[in-house]
């Protein structure tokens, strides 16, 4: 009795750590825990509790499996919201716990959590502003304040820029 709680006490400690969590398994046979951040333009960012965000090539990835929801955006425009996935060579499942797993190319994907403003919610900002202030006296006198902005708002439709 005492080897059998032993054994299932293992087998949960073992199990438990990835059993909540994403996981890459790469073509080199290595298995990276965390959690998917986004994948755009051929690299996949990936959290991990020991390294933080690490951006990996897609090529070095074999398989993606998470167990936290992902939004999908196409590259025709359409989003898949909430879904799990399983991702392989060229076929990638979606899963969702309301409805039936659907099959992708995933050559038809453009980015795995695109930020809301790229699905059409909301708005981007972002900009710079410089100011430089120069005092010189002595031999000679001089005197100058340069200021510039530049500022951009960003949706889907509309883009709103600002400088000065």
């Amino acid at each position: 009795m005492l080897n059998y709680r032993l054994l299932v006490l293992i087998s949960v400690l073992s199990f438990g750590s990835s059993a909540f969590a994403d996981q890459l398994l790469m073509k080199n046979g290595s298995r990276i825990i965390g959690t998917l951040v986004s994948a755009e333009d051929g690299k996949v960012v990936f959290n991990t509790p020991f390294a933080g965000d690490i951006a990996i090539t897609e090529g070095n990835i074999e398989t993606i499996i998470t167990d936290t929801e992902v939004t999908l955006l196409m590259k025709d425009g359409r989003a898949y919201r909430n879904k799990r996935i399983v991702l392989g060579e060229d076929d990638l499942v979606a899963m969702s716990d309301d409805g039936p797993a659907v099959h992708f190319n995933v050559a038809d994907v453009d980015m795995v959590n695109p930020d809301p403003w790229q699905l059409g919610d909301g708005y981007k900002w972002f900009g710079d502003f410089n100011i430089v202030a120069d005092l010189e006296r002595g031999n000679t006198d001089s005197d100058e304040l340069d200021a510039d902005f530049k500022s951009v708002w960003r949706s889907l439709e509309d883009r709103y820029t600002m400088s000065g």
